[in-house]
């Protein structure tokens, strides 16, 4: 099995769907972004401003019932910390800001700190941080002799590590050896046992050893055979984990140190720097090994060279450099940032990656989940999902609002139109999202292929650029008074209310 094998069952869809002329219908509010105006922003306060400190009770209520207001961050698997936690640690950050009130910061300090507290030193480079046994499991069988009459076939299997086969390898070795009677035993060497005995008979099918399957071929003669190790998934760190959990303690560290004197976060400066010297001693300089420049105007991370890693030394997929991207914005600007510079170049050069890679569609753009880079192969690529495309959006509108960093408004129009003109369904009674960024397969609120805006996270940060993405996401959330969904909107709110 090739380590890519398992990308095709969901990418066949998307590809075969890649292939159908697709003919947008009009967005009934329009083809182009809608600015802000007094009056829109009128508007959007006379219903909004009464249901804000409703939302804020929803979410300090749910906070306090969810693990004693601990979330989960007593958990020690990043990947948990980054798909759960981290979005928790985000949503303190916008009650915060849209409320002013410190009991958010308060709670926000108690788990990070304990999050810190949990970390342990894992590959790769063996620094602090937190890992995840999520890649994969390897099984390598070679000969035990140099001219056997038998063949081992595969004689790699790269193993998901949450498959059920992936979790049935042991880690350990064996040995499948043929005796005199043509019969094949296998030993667990580990354990010094002998697993099976079987008369051969070619071709034959070995499963003795979990998690596995072979096929043995040939005229073996006694005393010649093959050696199995297994090697099980490793606790490995991420940029994707790290990404997503250290963003939202960046925006934390950017709000306490450009806060005014007296104010609620310039009380919590000391934690502050204490986070940033974490984010920059540990997580920058842990990363720094794994970038690539790749032109003048383009880089990337790759992933470390570690024999369980799914894609050991392959560039990093699009939404996944971008995660650890957004912490690099929140903290180069800032006066105490010792990396600064070299953050914002990486920025640039992430932004110039992935604009190489994008392509128009009409007036929106299309681009690929993971593009290989030179000299890699992958089976199947896929059009990008709404869910992963939604950190990508993210990351683009930050870099915008953020100096630029290689992101023009003309980029972020082209983001709004693929959200409205191509992935929204055009109902604002039942508004559904097409699963991928391309040519979704019925432009038809009934089609049970498109999805609600559960899942569609953090697009909703083009509202601020786009009054038709607050129309939309308004209507979604009317139809399904969502609490996640109605921070979002709570907050962005009060960006466009009053714009920084």
């Amino acid at each position: 099995m090739k380590p890519h094998d398992s990308l095709i069952r969901s990418a066949v869809t998307a590809a075969v769907l890649a292939l159908i002329p697709f003919q947008l219908p009009a967005s009934p509010l329009g083809d182009e972004p809608v600015s802000w105006t007094d009056e829109r922003r009128a508007e959007a306060r006379e219903t909004w401003e009464e249901r804000i400190p409703g939302i804020i009770d929803e979410f300090r209520d749910w906070n306090e019932g969810f693990a004693d207001g601990k979330a989960y961050s007593d958990r020690s698997d990043s990947a948990v910390l980054a798909w759960r936690q981290a979005r928790v640690l985000h949503r303190y950050m916008q009650a915060f800001h849209i409320t002013g009130d410190p009991y958010w910061l308060e709670i926000f300090v108690d788990q990070v700190d304990r999050m810190l507290d949990n970390r342990e030193r894992h590959p790769p480079e063996d620094a602090p941080g937190w890992g995840s046994a999520r890649g994969v499991a390897e099984v390598r069988g070679t000969p035990l002799g140099d001219r056997q009459k038998s063949i081992l076939n595969p004689s790699l299997l790269r193993l998901r590590a949450l498959s059920d086969e992936g979790r049935a390898v042991t880690g350990h070795t064996y040995e499948a050896v043929f005796d005199e009677h043509n019969r094949l035993v296998v030993t667990d060497l580990t354990e010094s046992r002998v697993i099976e005995e079987t008369d051969f008979e070619s071709p034959h099918e070995l499963t003795a050893v979990p998690g596995t399957k072979f096929l043995i071929e040939g005229d073996p003669v006694p005393g010649e055979g093959f050696r199995i190790e297994t090697v099980v998934p490793r606790q490995l760190q991420s940029v994707l984990h790290d990404g997503m959990i250290t963003y939202p303690i960046a925006l934390f560290v950017e709000a306490a140190l450009t806060a005014e004197a007296g104010s609620p976060a310039a009380n919590y400066q000391d934690h502050a720097r204490r986070y940033l010297e974490f984010l920059e001693s540990d997580v920058f300089k842990k990363w720094e090994p794994y970038w690539n420049d790749l032109s003048a105007d383009s880089g990337n991370y790759r992933y470390s060279d570690d024999r369980t890693e799914r894609f050991p030394g392959f560039l990093l997929h699009h939404n996944r450099y971008m995660t650890l991207g957004r912490t690099w914005l929140a903290l180069k600007d800032l006066p105490e940032s010792e990396h600064g510079d070299v953050m914002e170049e990486r920025v640039r050069k992430m932004t110039g990656y992935f604009k190489k890679h994008v392509r128009p569609n009409d007036n929106a753009w299309a681009w690929n989940f993971w593009d290989p880079g030179e000299g890699e192969e992958l089976e199947v690529i896929r059009i990008e999902d709404m869910s992963h495309a939604a950190i990508t959006a993210s990351f683009l509108v930050q870099a915008n609002y953020r100096s630029g960093a290689g992101v023009s408004r003309d980029d972020l129009r082209a983001l709004s139109n693929t959200f409205v003109n191509v992935m929204w369904n055009g109902s604002l009674y039942r508004p559904r999202f097409a699963p991928y960024v391309a040519r979704p397969p019925i432009h038809d609120f009934r089609s049970p292929t498109l999805e609600s805006f559960k899942r569609g996270g953090e697009w909703h940060e083009l509202a601020r650029f786009d009054h038709r993405v607050w129309r939309l996401l308004e209507a979604a959330w009317k139809e399904d008074p969502d609490r996640n969904l109605a921070l979002d909107l709570a907050y962005t709110y009060t960006r466009i209310v009053d714009p920084e």
